[in-house]
């Protein structure tokens, strides 16, 4: 498919192989670059020589490649099946840190565990609990982990602490800086195909610059005949151990990543959906079920927990490739990366300049694309205020960590990180404000008063706050509506009410009992309108089949001797 100004690959599309290959291979640098961070600053945690180290690193490639295999691939009910690779989080690294500090690797095993059925339980009740979902929140989720993922580039690139102190290292802005300034001209100047791989120009020409920075020195390699060629990671298998205290910790990280991943596989919904107008839930939580899954899978082997990566949905986004090829190819040369040690060797050198390089760069798509998901809704003050408010605190919780650290230990949960304060004051909001319950406007018309109705639900869309879409099909099901009560209804007029939820927008018409709207086979589209014997018969016909088709879900059912139509509009 095509987005006017450039080729683009979707889910089910396989590019040429040339840009299969580098597509996935993009994808590999930036989760390499990134994820080397987590379980090296886990190692640092344990007790000097209870893990082996580079047994523990190339577990964690090879979890990484089950998780991207099983999103991308999909198993059963298990899978979004779409570009959404699989990464560690910061979101769990706290209590992590936590747990290897109390218990070591079972303890830490053991609450995450516990974080997965957290996950998945939340997938499986997704779509009922979708009013509280709001596409408002999953805008807000994504606005917050690209300013997050921005504000942690940033950070890498001049070695700053999470307070803005300059951490005592030689650090190279420079390089960090080069390499995001290749990855801009190549996105936007760069010719074809060749502007989908920006992310791995600005890679290869961040590596091949960092020795004249003094980093990447490759003669500090061991040699290849002391850690071998080929060496197969073999799991840990701890023995779980739970601790109640650790517990609310890594519950609010297991709801974060459901969150995240919800917002990470709308993204990728927009991105891949010509004409896209609202989540697909099913396909959401099928993606957070997969995300459960592999974080299980990582507690069961002994490694890190695992969530969607949006850095690499940003990627795939700003390439317009977003074949799920590209990562079921990446999952299987992470997966190839976990059996060469000198390949893991290699990763642990990376320097943290290029991947904040990679982060700065992927989070401006992020951050648009949340943008974008919040703005498709038609934003009334309540919805104004749930997205403000939560971006603000979101901000609030960065630049003022002093203050929130300070706070009870109580809420230290519930505002560790600026992703988890963000979830948070957008799901009070949505309950304090109501944004779950229904609402209605209703009206009576007269056979004389029938040209209003269009005016009506125009105006009762727009105090309502429905999608602009739903706002319009609604309006135009009215038009339909009136026309066929002017047409059968014999000089009578009806009851109109517009109702709408977060999830669900409804027009519910009592009409005259002589306004047929049976669902009936489509008519047989003419040659010409010379050949239509009853003009009025068959544009009737055609007004009922539109008045049913256009909804979502549609019913006509006798009512009290009226008829009694209701159409409903997924929102």
């Amino acid at each position: 498919m095509s987005d006017g100004t450039r080729t683009v690959y979707g889910p089910d599309q396989r590019p040429p192989l040339g840009l299969l290959v580098g597509s996935a291979a993009q994808h590999v640098g930036v989760l390499t670059a990134i994820n080397i961070a987590f379980p090296v600053i886990v190692l640092n945690a344990l007790p000097a020589g209870s893990v082996d180290g580079e047994r523990f690193i190339g577990l964690a490639f090879l979890v990484l490649g089950i998780g991207t295999l099983l999103q991308c691939r999909g198993l059963g009910p298990l899978g979004s099946r779409l570009l959404v690779p699989t990464t560690f989080t910061a979101a769990y690294m706290p209590p992590i840190l936590l747990a290897v500090e109390r218990g070591g690797l079972p303890l830490m095993a053991g609450m995450l565990m516990i974080a997965a059925v957290v996950e998945l339980g939340f997938g499986l009740i997704l779509r009922r609990i979708r009013h509280f979902v709001s596409v408002e929140l999953a805008g807000v989720v994504i606005v917050t982990i690209g300013i997050l993922l921005g504000m942690v580039g940033f950070r890498l690139i001049f070695s700053l602490d999470p307070h803005g102190a300059a951490i005592d290292r030689a650090a190279s802005p420079g390089l960090g800086g080069l390499t995001v300034m290749v990855m801009i001209f190549a996105a936007v100047y760069l010719p074809g195909s060749l502007k989908t791989l920006a992310a791995l120009v600005g890679l290869v020409v961040g590596l091949v610059a960092a020795p004249f920075f003094g980093e990447f020195d490759l003669t500090r390699l061991p040699a290849w005949h002391e850690i071998g060629l080929v060496n197969v990671p073999m799991p840990f298998f701890p023995v779980p151990t739970f601790d109640l205290a650790l517990l609310p910790g890594f519950v609010i990280a297991g709801l974060a990543c459901a969150l995240r991943t919800a917002g990470d596989v709308t993204t990728a919904q927009r991105a891949a959906t010509p004409g896209w107008r609202r989540p697909d839930y099913r396909q959401i939580a099928r993606g957070i079920l997969s995300d459960g899954v592999s974080t299980l899978t990582s507690a069961i082997l002994g490694s890190l927990g695992t969530n969607s990566f949006s850095g690499s949905v940003g990627l795939s986004v700003a390439a317009g490739v977003l074949s799920r090829a590209v990562g079921i190819l990446a999952g299987l040369i992470l997966i190839a990366m976990s059996l060469l040690p000198p390949v893991r060797a290699v990763a642990l050198m990376v320097p943290q300049e290029i991947s904040g390089a990679v982060l700065l760069f992927s989070a401006a798509f992020i951050i648009m694309n949340g943008l974008f998901v919040i703005a498709s809704r038609a934003l009334d003050n309540r919805r104004i205020l749930v997205v403000g408010l939560s971006l603000l605190l979101v901000m609030a919780h960065d630049a003022f960590p002093t203050f929130f650290a300070g706070l009870p230990p109580a809420f230290a949960a519930l505002t560790r990180s600026s992703l988890t304060v963000a979830i948070v004051c957008a799901v009070v909001l949505t309950l304090v404000l109501g944004l779950g319950q229904r609402r209605k406007r209703a009206r009576a018309f007269t056979a004389a008063e029938l040209p209003e109705m269009t005016d009506f639900v125009r105006d009762a869309t727009a105090r309502l706050g429905m999608a602009r879409d739903v706002a319009g099909m609604m309006v135009l099901a009215a038009e339909e509506v009136a026309d066929l009560v002017r047409r059968e209804g014999g000089g009578q007029g009806l009851d109109l009410t517009v109702e709408a939820t977060d999830s669900m927008a409804a027009l519910t018409a009592m009409l005259p009992a002589g306004v047929s709207l049976e669902k009936m086979p489509p008519p047989t589209p003419p040659s010409s309108l010379d050949d239509i014997e009853d003009v009025d018969a068959y544009m009737t016909a055609v007004q009922r089949r539109l008045v049913l088709d256009r909804a979502d879900c549609s019913e006509v059912q006798d009512h009290g001797g009226r008829r009694r139509l209701r159409i409903v509009f997924d929102q």
